[in-house]
């Protein structure tokens, strides 16, 4: 049969047409199923970047079309640094959040939307804490009616999990006849007499513990403090985090309680301000325990590695034999989302692959030898040597919500040093510390 040649050219254009339209919907078939090109910034805190660069490496070859960029910033004043670039439109797209900032931080960041991980989710994976520290409803919008309305969402997910523990010194422990380290704050007490030295002149020669004192000379002496009013029961904060409820008689019970080991009249008095910086004295063979964590039990090492150095959960008030009321104190940092951020979508995308999958979150685990934060990685790490105390005391930690971590400490700081002082007693120095957290509270409900 033949064509005619109007009939050709209607073929041939049929043809054209029909080459044309395959064409462009290859080509839009293609460009919508190819991821696009993505840069994401990270700031670490303190880290070298051949320690996080196995999990880059990693989360770069399962996203292709990702590229990370990352920064090590000094972690003294770090919270500052990204507030200044974050106001200069300069921050990360990821950075690093201390589990007690996220109430001063929260209108910075963007949080996860419901579809890339739930609460149940987060519950499910993380101790408790995670939730407590880095799940809450987002602020209300400027002028908004609705406050406290929006469902709860999730800020920013950990890495790693450290909690306060007890330091000892095996030699000193072994010399005065004390088979193990004290599972109660009653244990603890006894063991004072035992462990400390005082002369003719009620000088300390060698102190059973550092507590009782200051940050100038015990480390951590306000999350030490805090510790036990958590352990006491003591409510921290309102069910809105709108005022501090830490002045009650439960609270001042747990001050007077940690301040009698700094009291020279106190049957167990064992500190004074006198005292050189706990740590040195511990170093030294002149203090026989201290409380730190498990960045401060690396830091002990380095200095001094051969250091019989003992590591236990911190006391607690009840029976630990039964497991129940135990109470840990967390310091940690969780991996967030900026909300300057403009691919908040695929930083969250990194966040959830570093830190929920269990193959990937032990990269960072083994690589830095820390405490794991995923549930699955406590239970193979809670029988170790190293890490076991730490990774069992977060099953159990807990800390509180405060509206800037900094100026509480300080706050709480300023308080202890008022009554070793005789400025103030215990009752009107919590209370004042109560009204500035209140302050506090109330100018960030503001921003």
């Amino acid at each position: 049969m033949k064509f005619s040649q109007r009939q050709i050219i209607i073929v041939v254009a049929v043809i054209a047409v029909v080459g044309i339209v395959g064409y462009l919907v290859a080509t839009n078939l293609r460009s919508s199923t190819r991821p696009p090109e993505v840069k994401l910034t990270v700031w670490g805190k303190g880290e070298a970047r051949a320690l996080l660069d196995p999990l880059f490496q990693q989360y770069e070859t399962f996203r292709p079309n990702v590229k990370i960029s990352y920064e090590n910033i000094d972690e003294d004043g770090y919270d500052e640094k990204v507030v200044d670039a974050l106001a200069s439109g300069q921050g990360p797209d990821v950075l690093m959040l201390s589990n007690r900032a996220l109430p001063k931080q929260i209108a910075r960041l963007a949080p996860a939307v419901a579809l890339q991980i739930s609460i149940a989710e987060v519950q499910n994976l993380f101790p408790r804490v995670v939730e407590q520290d880095f799940v809450a409803r987002p602020p209300a919008p400027e002028g908004s009616a609705d406050v406290g309305q929006a469902p709860s969402v999730v800020y920013a997910l950990p890495l790693s999990i450290d909690t306060l523990a007890l330091f000892y010194n095996k030699d000193i422990f072994d010399t005065a006849g004390i088979v193990s380290p004290p599972k109660t704050w009653s244990e603890f007490q006894a063991l004072v007499p035992a462990l400390r030295t005082i002369n003719e002149s009620r000088q300390l020669v060698r102190a059973a513990a550092a507590i009782g004192g200051s940050e100038k000379t015990v480390p951590h002496a306000v999350d030490i403090l805090n510790l036990l009013m958590l352990q006491s029961g003591t409510e921290m904060t309102n069910a809105n985090f709108t005022a501090a409820l830490f002045s009650d008689e439960k609270g001042i019970a747990a001050m007077n309680y940690y301040l009698q080991f700094g009291d020279a009249v106190s049957s167990v008095y064992t500190w004074n301000e006198n005292q050189p910086p706990a740590f040195d004295s511990f170093l030294s063979g002149k203090t026989a325990m201290v409380f730190g964590y498990m960045k401060d039990a690396e830091a002990l090492k380095q200095k001094s590695p051969f250091f019989p150095l003992g590591i236990a959960p911190v006391p607690q008030g009840g029976d630990p034999s039964t497991g129940s009321g135990q109470v840990s104190y967390a310091n940690y940092d969780g991996l967030a989302v900026s909300k300057q951020s403009k691919v908040p979508e695929w930083a969250w995308d990194f966040v959830l692959y570093a830190t929920t999958d269990e193959n990937i979150a032990s990269l960072y685990t083994n690589a830095t030898r820390r405490p794991p934060a995923l549930r699955t990685l406590i239970d193979k790490a809670k029988t170790s040597a190293e890490l076991g105390v730490f990774a069992k005391q977060a099953l159990t930690a807990r800390s509180w919500h405060n509206p800037d971590m900094n100026k509480v400490e300080a706050l709480f700081n300023s308080a202890i040093l008022q009554v070793i002082r005789g400025q103030s007693d215990v009752r009107q120095a919590l209370r004042q510390v109560k009204d500035q957290v209140d302050q506090l509270f109330r100018a960030n409900s503001r921003q």
